[in-house]
């Protein structure tokens, strides 16, 4: 079971503050989902809309193998904290975004319009450090695999 207290102080100072621009509600979707599953930029990229499955106050996601393949599930909780909810930044960005079906995290272009196209391994390696620059902390320790370590 994957949850936002188990999550570091450094984790929890990645995640950008709430706001209603798309690309931060991927951002946070997506860092919360990293820190709090140990899930793998791979995985990450990998999940597509039909694999997040509403179940009572948690989400199932599904993470599949390289092949596509089904591979493992992660029941993800939510939080008491609203600004470190993986549940509910998750959902903001499911519906804001206005998803349904494709790849759950989406490239934006250079204008910052929301492609059809599944985020990039490289553009996570972005997200993470950009993240990791604007909270004031040690680039050289944050990488998608640092994100991903829980205690």
């Amino acid at each position: 079971k994957a949850s936002a207290e188990a999550m570091t102080d450094g984790q929890c100072e990645l995640v950008p503050e709430p706001e209603f621009s798309l690309s931060v509600m991927r951002d946070r979707a997506l860092l919360l989902l990293m820190a709090t599953a140990g899930a793998s930029r791979p995985e990450i990229a990998r999940i597509d809309f039909v694999d997040v499955v509403p179940d009572d106050d948690c989400l199932l996601i599904g993470m599949r193998r390289k092949n596509g393949m089904p591979d493992r599930t992660i029941r993800l909780s939510g939080s008491d904290s609203v600004e470190l909810c993986p549940v509910r930044a998750i959902t903001a960005w499911i519906v804001g975004a206005g998803l349904v079906g494709g790849p759950l995290f989406r490239a934006f272009d250079a204008h910052g319009n929301m492609k059809s196209a599944r985020i990039g391994l490289s553009s996570i390696n972005l997200l993470v450090r950009n993240a990791a620059e604007v909270a004031g902390l040690d680039l050289k320790e944050w990488t998608p695999s640092q994100l991903q370590r829980t205690p």
